[in-house]
C-alpha cells in the first residue's frame, strides 16, 4: 500500500507539471495579443471549440540572421514544407494525414507543446498553428429561379443595380480574377464537366498540388465562378456580374491558411521559391507563376487574432503587385475584428445583406467590414436545378465581380482607391437595419453591435450596400474628394537585437492635398515627423517616408498600433494603420 501510495504521488506530480507547462505555453502564445484600446482593430478573446487547425503543421517566423533552420526543426521531428516570404510552413516528419482538428482537442494540445518549444528557441520570433480557413457560405437545392439581387436599385437596397452598371461596362478579357478555392471532385476539375459551354473563360491552376483527403466542399468554387459571371452568355445558367473577364480557378492545396495564402501569392505573380527568405525543398511541387491576377477572391474567414502579422505580411506583398484582394467577413454573426484574413490591411472585407436590404443576421459586423452585398437567397441556375446560396462568400464574389468591371474602366486602380469608389456616394444603412432584427433583438450581439456601430453615423462599420452602377460612375469620374493614404507596410517588428528605427512610406492616392495627423496607441513610440502634409496624387510631394522608433526599450513582448488620420471639414475621411510589435529576443 505504501509503495502504491508513493507511486500515486509521483503520478500526480507529473500530471501537475505537465498541466503547468501547457498553461505556461498557452500564456506565452497568447500574451502578445493587442490590448483593447479605443477604436483598436482587434480585441482579446478566447477561441471557441468550433475553430480548427491543421494537425501537425505550424507557421514559423525566424530571425533574419537565422542560418540553419534545420537545427531548430530536427530535434522536434519537424521538416520544411515550403517557405512563404519571411515565414516557413513546417510539419511533423513521417505524418501521412494532415487533417483539420478542433483547437480544444487532445491532439491540439500536443501541437501547442510543439509551438511552445519553437517559441523558446532563440532563433524563432513567432510560431502559430496552421489554422483551417473555412468557406463562408452554404448552398441547398431548390426549384426557384429568381435573380432579384441583380435587379435595378430603385427603392430596394438589396439589389446591385446591374442593368445600369452593364450600360457602363460588362467587363474586359484583359482583366483577370483569381478565385482561391477547391475545384476538384474525385480528382477532376468539376466545373469543366458541369458547365462545358462556359469553360472557355476559365483556367484551372493547381500550383502546389493538393491533399487528397481534404474535406473542402467541391461545389463552393463553382458557386464563386458562377457568381462572378462565368456563364453569363450561356443560357439557362444564371447571370453573374462580369461577362468577359478571364477567371483563374486556383486550387488551394489544403484548407490551411498557409496553403491558401501561398495560392494567393502565386495568383499575384509571386514565386515563393524565388522570393522567400529560405529555399524550397527539392521535392516541393511548384509551378512558375505566369498569369498575374488583377483581383483575388478569398471566400473564407477564421477567428484567429494571432495571425495578424502573418496575413499583414502576405497582403502587403500582394498589394505591392497592384492586386486587389477581396475577402468574406464570416458567417458567425459576431464582431469581425477577430476574423481573418478580412481584418488585415490592404484587403476589402465584405458582409452580407438580406432581401430586405438589411444586414443578414448571420453576417459578421463591425469596423472590420468595408461594405455589404447580397448574401441570402441567391439562386444560381445549373442545367437542371438551382442551388440557393447564402453567406458572406457569395457577397464577396459580387464585390470581386464589380471590381473586375471597375478594372476594365481603369486598370491602375489600387485597393484603397477601389474601396473609395465602391463606397463613395452610397447611403448608410440605419442602425436599425445594421444591428437590429427580430432574431437578435435584446441579445448581446445586438448590444455589442449598437455600441460599436450606432454612433458617428455608422461611418466605421461598413454599413453601405453595394451599388455596382454607382461604383462604376465613381471610377469614370476619377475624382477622390479627399486625401487617401496607402502604406507600403502594415506591420513592423522590433527586437532586442534590432531596436533601431524603421521606415514606412505613405502615399496620397487622393485627388486633394491633405494634412495628416498621427494617433499613437503607445506613448513610448515615436513617429518622425508626427504631422505632415501631402500633395494630391501625381504631384511631387504626394508621398513621404516616416521613421518609427521606441523612446525606451519595452523589455517585454508588446503589440500596439499607429493610425494616420485624414480629416476634411472636421470629419475623419480616412484612417490607415500600422501595427508595431516588440519581441524581446
Amino acid at each position: 500500500m505504501y509503495i502504491n501510495h508513493k507511486l500515486q504521488l509521483l503520478i500526480n506530480a507529473f500530471i501537475f507539471i505537465l498541466l503547468l507547462s501547457s498553461g505556461i505555453g498557452l500564456f506565452f502564445v497568447r500574451a502578445h495579443h493587442i490590448p483593447r484600446l479605443p477604436n483598436i482593430d482587434l480585441k482579446v478573446g478566447p477561441y471557441t471549440a468550433s475553430e480548427q487547425i491543421i494537425n501537425g503543421q505550424y507557421l514559423v517566423l525566424f530571425k533574419k540572421d537565422a542560418n540553419n533552420i534545420e537545427e531548430v526543426l530536427k530535434p522536434l521531428n519537424l521538416e520544411l514544407v515550403f517557405p512563404i516570404l519571411d515565414w516557413v510552413l513546417v510539419a511533423q516528419k513521417n505524418k501521412k494525414n494532415f487533417l483539420p482538428i478542433n483547437l480544444n482537442s487532445p491532439e491540439a494540445q500536443e501541437d501547442l507543446l510543439v509551438i511552445n518549444s519553437l517559441l523558446k528557441h532563440p532563433s524563432v520570433l513567432d510560431a502559430q498553428h496552421n489554422f483551417s480557413l473555412e468557406v463562408a457560405s452554404t448552398d441547398e437545392i431548390t426549384n426557384a429561379k429568381i435573380e432579384q439581387h441583380l435587379a435595378s436599385r430603385q427603392n430596394n437596397n438589396y439589389a446591385l443595380n446591374m442593368p445600369e452598371a452593364w450600360d457602363i461596362s460588362t467587363g474586359s478579357p484583359e482583366v483577370k480574377v483569381a478565385v482561391i478555392d477547391n475545384f476538384l471532385q474525385k480528382e477532376i476539375f468539376s466545373f469543366a464537366q458541369r458547365f462545358k459551354a462556359c469553360s472557355s473563360r476559365i483556367e484551372f491552376i493547381e500550383p502546389f498540388g493538393h491533399e487528397k483527403k481534404s474535406n473542402l466542399p467541391s461545389t463552393h468554387g463553382e458557386l464563386m465562378l458562377l457568381a462572378l459571371g462565368a456563364c453569363n452568355t450561356h443560357s439557362p445558367f444564371s447571370m453573374g456580374i462580369d461577362s468577359h473577364s478571364r477567371l483563374l480557378a486556383v486550387q488551394r492545396a489544403s484548407p490551411g491558411h498557409a496553403q491558401t495564402m501561398a495560392a494567393a501569392l502565386y495568383s499575384a505573380g509571386i514565386n515563393i521559391c524565388e522570393q522567400s527568405a529560405y529555399p524550397c525543398p527539392k521535392n516541393f511541387e511548384n509551378i512558375q507563376a505566369n498569369k498575374k491576377a488583377d483581383i483575388i477572391l478569398l471566400p473564407f474567414a477564421n477567428s484567429a487574432p494571432d495571425l495578424l502579422q502573418f496575413f499583414s505580411d502576405m497582403l502587403d506583398a500582394i498589394s505591392q503587385k497592384n492586386c486587389i484582394v477581396v475577402s468574406a467577413a464570416g458567417n458567425n454573426g459576431a464582431d469581425a475584428t477577430n476574423f481573418f484574413p478580412g481584418n488585415s490591411s490592404s484587403i476589402i472585407n465584405v458582409g452580407a445583406l438580406n432581401l430586405n436590404g438589411t444586414r443578414s443576421t448571420f453576417s459578421n459586423w463591425g469596423p472590420a467590414i468595408d461594405i455589404l452585398a447580397p448574401g441570402e437567397n441567391i439562386d444560381i441556375n445549373y442545367a437542371n436545378l438551382t442551388k440557393t446560396a447564402a453567406g458572406t462568400s457569395i457577397s464577396a464574389a459580387f464585390v470581386a465581380g464589380t471590381l473586375s468591371l471597375m478594372k476594365a474602366l481603369d486598370s491602375t486602380l489600387s485597393w484603397k482607391s477601389a474601396l473609395y469608389f465602391l463606397t463613395h456616394s452610397l447611403p448608410l444603412l440605419s442602425c436599425e437595419n445594421y444591428c437590429l432584427s427580430e432574431e437578435n433583438k435584446n441579445s448581446d450581439e445586438q448590444s455589442n453591435c449598437s455600441d460599436l456601430c450606432c454612433r458617428d453615423q455608422n461611418i466605421s462599420c461598413g454599413a453601405t450596400a453595394l451599388d455596382a452602377a454607382q461604383a462604376l460612375k465613381n471610377v469614370q469620374n476619377k475624382y477622390i474628394d479627399t486625401g487617401l493614404l496607402e502604406l507600403d507596410r502594415s506591420y513592423l517588428i522590433f527586437t532586442r537585437a534590432h531596436p533601431q528605427a524603421q521606415s514606412i512610406q505613405i502615399n496620397n492616392v487622393g485627388s486633394e492635398s491633405t494634412e495628416v495627423e498621427t494617433l499613437l496607441y503607445d506613448d513610448n513610440l515615436v513617429v518622425t515627423p508626427a504631422r505632415f502634409s501631402l500633395d494630391k496624387k501625381g504631384f511631387e510631394n504626394d508621398r513621404i517616408s516616416l521613421d518609427i522608433s521606441y523612446k525606451d526599450e519595452p523589455f517585454k513582448r508588446k503589440t500596439s498600433k499607429i493610425e494616420f488620420i485624414v480629416r476634411k471639414n472636421d470629419l475623419i475621411r480616412d484612417r490607415s494603420s500600422v501595427f508595431i510589435e516588440y519581441i524581446p529576443k
